[in-house]
């Protein structure tokens, strides 16, 4: 009788530990796919933000060239009314 009860709770025990490593590995799935999808949306903001970084060092410089051009075109638009004022002071 002892052995049967013995044998009963074993088998009981190893059903119960074989229902939970399956549970646990089904969780390990589960979260397994959801971190590489983390990681796929990771990969994709980065790659977005690195775009979005290579734009604005794009526009500063760009920003910086018509920065340079306005300066050479003012000392010119300066240089120039000099000159006509030169040149009205030396009609009169």
């Amino acid at each position: 009788m002892l052995l049967a009860v013995s044998i009963t709770l074993t088998i009981v025990v190893l059903v119960l530990g074989k229902s939970r490593v399956e549970s646990e590995r089904a969780r390990t799935a589960t979260a397994l796919k959801a971190n590489d999808e983390v990681k796929a949306q990771l990969k994709a903001a980065q790659k977005k933000l690195e775009e979005q970084q290579e734009a604005c060092n794009t526009q500063a410089e760009s920003s910086a060239e018509l920065s340079r051009q306005i300066v050479t075109l003012e000392l010119e638009k300066r240089r120039l009314q000099e000159e006509l004022a030169q040149a009205k002071g030396g009609k009169k």
